[in-house]
Parts: structure tokens; sequence; C-alpha cells
């Protein structure tokens, strides 16, 4: 929603620029850190690959008719600190990046609006390369983030077409350790 998109054509910027008025009109501007409950409705979504999004100590419902559960975010020290530390790596590259058009744009005297369009195109091929090595981390570190909230009680139905088994959960009564 923030990035840079001058160096995509007018079409283009004209489509994003509706689509970003229309998440403005219907984002009621609460803070997506401050939710205690995420519930995620998909035949599709696999949250391995969504897991970078969820704030710690929080709540994931996932309502899939093949994998559904109920999960609580639990980064560890060492997760938070691999993060950080990859964060910090792409943050440096990028200010090195700008550094060295920055560079370029007064040593070789050329434009500077075109330098911007390249360095940007420069950052989205990084973003790329970023976002799989966090989806990456995410994934590979899923049992040292995820702690699965079991059932307070379950109740089964079977008959000879089918069979049910209903988890059910009071969330009211799962406990968030602040101090993780």
């Amino acid at each position: 929603m923030t990035e840079n998109i001058s160096y995509l054509s007018s079409e283009d910027q004209e489509i994003i620029n509706e689509k970003r008025a229309l998440f403005k009109r219907h984002n009621t501007g609460e803070n997506y850190k401050n939710k205690e409950f995420y519930i995620i409705q998909s035949n599709t979504t696999n949250i391995n690959e969504s897991l970078n999004q969820f704030p710690n100590n929080k709540i994931i419902i996932q309502v899939d008719p093949i994998s559904s559960g109920i999960f609580k975010t639990n980064y560890t020290k060492g997760f938070e600190k691999k993060s950080e530390e990859l964060n910090k790596r792409i943050d440096t590259f990028y200010e090195n990046l700008w550094n060295k058009n920055k560079e370029f744009i007064d040593k070789e005297n050329i434009n500077e609006d075109r330098q911007k369009i390249e360095f940007y195109r420069a950052k989205k091929n990084a973003d790329e390369a970023y976002d799989f090595l966090i989806d990456n981390l995410y994934q590979s570190n899923f049992y040292n983030i995820i702690e699965l909230v079991k059932p307070d009680s379950t109740i089964t139905y079977s008959d000879d077409q089918i069979k049910l088994e209903i988890l059910i959960n009071d969330l009211k009564n799962i406990k968030f350790d602040k101090n993780i």
C-alpha cells in the first residue's frame, strides 16, 4: 500500500491508486496489532505462508474444511533475534543501495527522477528476495512460533455416513504470557 509506484505505467498507477482509495474508505483505522484474535477463513491459505503477519501472543483461528485449528503465536527470543538480524541486513542493504544510487546521480550528473525510478525497481526485486527469506525463516521455525490451543472439550457424532468431531474452546480462558 505504501510502495512507490512511479515506475509503473500511468494505467497501472491509476488502478493501484483506486485500490488504495477503496482500502482507505473501508479501513476502520483499528490498530492491527491490538487485536486479540485473527480469523482466517479460506480453503487455500496455508498458515505457514501467512505466519509472519501475526504479532506475538495472539490467537489465530483457522477455519478451513481441510485443516482447522486454534493457535497462539509464541515467538521465542531466539526467533525474534533471527528475525531482527534479517531485518537489519535488509535495511542496511537498502541504505547502501540508496547511497550508491545518490552517489551515481551526483557523479554522473544524470536525471535524478529516472534514477529514483530505477532505485525503486531494484528495491522491488530485493523485496521479492527478502520476502522469500523471511517466509522461509517463519516456515522453518513454525514449531518455535505456534502453540496449539487444546480444546476445553470435544463432542463426537457418527452415523453410517458421517463422522464429526467438534472441538469446543472458551477463548476467554486462554491466558497470554506477556513476559515472552
